[in-house]
């Protein structure tokens, strides 16, 4: 599947108001009543810093790391205001618990500048979020464009990585896929409307371990707004991965997110065709609901 193209079309178009309908009514009536939205005490969307310290674990974490002081010193010399980092967290994830305290620590002995980052949340109420295990994404910035990012964990250490990424030493993030993306990104391949997503899945076969590192990092485009470069993303992964329903709830919101209610509408179909987990269900049918209320 690499276009969407007459016969595609032709099925969503003759089938929608069956298949789809019968299935969303059936999945419907079994689940309506199995969940409930989880607690809200977690944070989601853009926040400011503030929000961050009514956590425990943020003070507690941030007080038990002691950095690297010869580290710090090089980074102090870096002309750190040409520089805006992205930070995105999950609340409810350990990992979240445990690297950011040390990166705001570490962002805070070098007196880099606060009003140049920014804070983005996941919900902790969306399981499809929760499958992307790798959200800890900082992602840094020279003059509004990305130089690279560390996913999930350090390699090294935080401030020995944020060294090497401001001085402009070699490095890759944990997941090699994501040097990748980042180069699409940075040389206009992922904004191109005539490179499809599925064309360039060819190219991450044997450096993407798991389905959630590409839904994760399509996530974080998602929630900057690059729309048509998550969505790019997205289609990588279902050709990598198209027997996980995951993959297609996630490329099914790209183009809901797109006002593209018939390619929406047929990801969400092929999703719950092959979805096992009862746990997506309600995903599922939350996202057709915002879709067919698209004109």
């Amino acid at each position: 599947m690499k276009k969407w193209n007459t016969p595609c079309r032709s099925y969503l178009i003759t089938n929608q108001n069956n298949v789809m309908t019968i299935r969303i009514i059936i999945l419907f009536l079994l689940f309506t009543n199995v969940y409930s939205l989880q607690s809200q005490s977690h944070l989601f969307g853009k926040v400011p810093l503030d929000s961050l310290r009514k956590f425990d674990w943020y003070q507690k974490n941030a007080e038990k790391y002691t950095s690297d002081t010869e580290v710090i010193m090089k980074l102090k010399k870096q002309k750190l205001d040409e520089y805006s980092i992205k930070v995105f967290f999950a609340t409810w994830c350990g990992d979240t618990k445990r690297e950011l305290p040390i990166l705001m620590k570490v962002l805070n002995e070098i007196s880099f500048p606060l009003e140049k980052i920014s804070f983005y949340a996941v919900s902790s109420a969306d399981s499809i979020y929760k499958q992307c295990i790798r959200w800890e994404t900082f992602i840094i910035e020279k003059n509004g464009v990305e130089i690279n990012r560390i996913v999930e964990f350090p390699k090294y250490s935080m401030e020995v990585d944020l060294l090497k990424i401001i001085s402009g030493e070699p490095y890759t993030p944990q997941y090699a896929a994501y040097s990748k993306i980042i180069e699409w990104l940075n040389n206009g391949t992922l904004s191109s409307k005539n490179i499809s997503g599925y064309n360039l899945a060819s190219h991450l076969r044997g450096s993407v371990s798991y389905y959630g590192e590409l839904n994760a990092c399509g996530y974080v485009l998602l929630a900057d707004k690059k729309y048509i470069e998550a969505q790019k993303v997205f289609q990588m992964n279902t050709v990598l991965y198209p027997e996980k329903s995951e993959v297609w709830h996630s490329l099914a919101e790209a183009h809901f997110k797109m006002d593209q209610k018939i390619q929406a509408i047929w990801c969400i179909d092929q999703g719950l065709r092959i979805n096992k987990s009862t746990e997506l269900v309600k995903e599922f049918l939350d996202l057709h609901k915002k879709v067919v209320m698209l004109k």
